[in-house]
């Protein structure tokens, strides 16, 4: 719990560094409260059978940011630049992007064949793209943290590197 509590004191903090136990525990405990969240709005009838519940969009855009930094602050740990999160956003952008030119070519009603290019294919795409990408985050937030400090921060698993006395 002390680790969810630190990573929503730290809300927008993107430098410095978080341990793997950091940041598994926040992803823990974020599970947690997003199922309460979702069951409380079942038994409240505040969700729809297409739609997510009052609660739980309010919990998931609460923690949206701190998510987003404490993921930052992990790469951090290992040595990876915190980029690498806006990077893996570069592919969905450009999909909305084609999706909205698509969408103005089927209204204005220009006949053009987008060959590969149609929407099962382009879903079939996005979703070996987010597959992949989940399972290299997961393979690099489960990597040990570069001993000592790096360029980052001090290692948040050495207390001596951070000037605490032990």
């Amino acid at each position: 719990m002390k680790w969810y509590v630190l990573a929503i004191k730290q809300y927008a903090v993107f430098s410095g560094r978080t341990s793997r136990e950091g940041f598994w525990m926040f992803i823990l405990f974020n599970l947690l409260y997003s199922m309460l969240a979702s069951t409380l709005d079942n038994a409240l009838s505040t969700r729809s059978l297409t739609h997510s519940g009052l609660l739980s969009t309010l919990y998931n855009l609460f923690v949206m940011i701190p998510c987003l930094a404490i993921s930052v602050r992990r790469l951090h740990d290992i040595g990876k630049s915190g980029r690498l999160m806006g990077y893996f956003s570069v592919v969905p952008v450009a999909v909305l992007l084609f999706t909205m030119a698509r969408a103005l070519i089927c209204i204005s009603d220009i006949n053009i064949s987008t060959g590969y290019l149609d929407g099962e294919a382009v879903i079939l795409w996005m979703g070996l793209y987010f597959f992949v990408v989940i399972i290299w985050l997961t393979v690099l937030f489960c990597r040990k943290g570069n001993p000592g400090a790096n360029k980052y921060g001090p290692n948040p698993e050495e207390p001596e590197d951070m000037g605490m006395q032990v």
